[in-house]
């Protein structure tokens, strides 16, 4: 995850955008060094480098920046933010002085950045903890698919979903299993909840697999959790089982509510949406 105040917001989109983030020396170089404090881009690069690199020639400079200080901070989770503050290119190189005064708050940033993300988890549980109340199975997971938390209905699941290596979510139903790991990595491009049909071994009725994202803020600096992963019966109360059946399988309002009731069953097994190649 990445953000930026107001003015700099373009600058980030077109790091991100154009293809400059790889070629970013700066940053690739402030992780390498790990220090615990600011750094300039003179402790970063040599004076040939900053005179002559694309990274200040070609982006930079042309857009009024140039000069620059930041630094590293590893979570709890050994996730690392990155925090960086550019300066424009007429005011010179950064002052000893502005290093300074960074460093002395470098510790209030750090520790705001892990009570933020500490604060965001429990939140997270207790959701997790309320939809257990509920009857509702469910877990936090990554972007990667890393379980970071789940209620206790969720593991009542093990003949359906499981734990695999690095604590990956994994469907024991192999087709849910790969339209649920795209639907998960796709989830910083779409932000809309997805439905997967999971047929199950051990339940006469089919189940469905929803995989909510969650809305990240730019405090949440150290946060892991992407989605909350419910896995229901498809004739769950509340389930709007017409609309998640035009959904998955493009069906009209007609198709959708005859194969509501008794056919939901042979419906699923027979119609689950083609896993793309």
């Amino acid at each position: 995850m990445m953000t930026a105040s107001r003015n700099c917001e373009p600058h980030l989109h077109a790091l991100l955008n154009e293809g400059w983030a790889s070629r970013n020396i700066r940053a690739q170089r402030l992780v390498d060094m790990a220090r615990n404090g600011f750094v300039t881009d003179h402790d970063l690069c040599t004076q040939e480098e900053i005179e002559t690199h694309e990274i200040f020639t070609h982006f930079l400079r042309p857009r009024g920046l140039g000069w620059g200080i930041g630094t590293h901070i590893v979570g709890a989770g050994g996730d690392i933010a990155v925090f960086s503050l550019d300066q424009l290119y007429d005011r010179g190189p950064v002052s000893s002085v502005v290093r300074n005064f960074l460093d002395e708050i470098r510790p209030h940033i750090a520790r705001s950045a892990m009570l933020a993300t500490q604060f965001r988890m429990e939140r997270v549980k207790g959701t997790l903890s309320s939809l257990d109340m509920l009857g509702i199975p469910a877990a936090a997971v990554t972007r990667n698919g890393n379980v970071t938390s789940a209620n206790n209905r969720f593991h009542n699941h093990e003949g359906e979903v499981f734990t695999g290596a690095f604590n990956k979510l994994v469907l024991r139903d192999r087709s849910a299993n790969t339209l649920m790991e795209q639907a998960i990595s796709q989830l910083h491009l779409h932000k809309i909840p997805r439905s997967i049909p999971l047929i199950s071994a051990s339940s006469e009725a089919p189940l469905v697999v929803h995989i909510i994202p969650i809305e990240r803020q730019a405090r949440d600096i150290f946060s892991s959790t992407d989605a909350i992963v419910v896995i229901v019966p498809i004739s769950f109360p509340g389930l709007p089982f017409k609309a998640l059946a035009q959904s998955l399988y493009d069906l009209t309002h007609s198709e959708a509510r005859v194969c509501r009731g008794p056919f939901m069953w042979l419906f699923c097994q027979r119609y689950r949406p083609p896993v793309p190649a």
